[in-house]
């Protein structure tokens, strides 16, 4: 079968407020899932604090979001971010 664990991962954020993520899918014909996703969580984020996602309505439960320090990202008010977003429409 080959791997059955698929990674993509980058940044988010920019400079001093940027994190690593990742986005983890194990294939879900594998003897265990559950054991694999969680072998493959624990090896890609070792001791490094991080954060994980899982879809809530478990359409994909084979796959997980991980963010590495989630504080370090600078997180906007939602009036903060409606602001931005319309003075980004205005100089496109």
């Amino acid at each position: 079968m080959g791997n059955p664990v698929k990674i993509f991962d980058g940044y988010l954020g920019e400079g001093e407020h940027s994190t690593k993520f990742a986005i983890i899918r194990v294939d879900p014909s594998v003897r265990d899932p559950n054991r694999t996703m969680d072998e493959a969580v624990a090896r890609y984020v070792g001791d490094t604090p991080h954060n994980q996602f899982v879809d809530i309505t478990l359409c994909d439960p084979w796959t997980r979001l991980i963010v590495h320090d989630i504080r370090k990202l600078r997180l906007l008010t939602m009036e903060q971010h409606r602001r931005n977003n319309r003075i980004e429409s205005i100089i496109g």
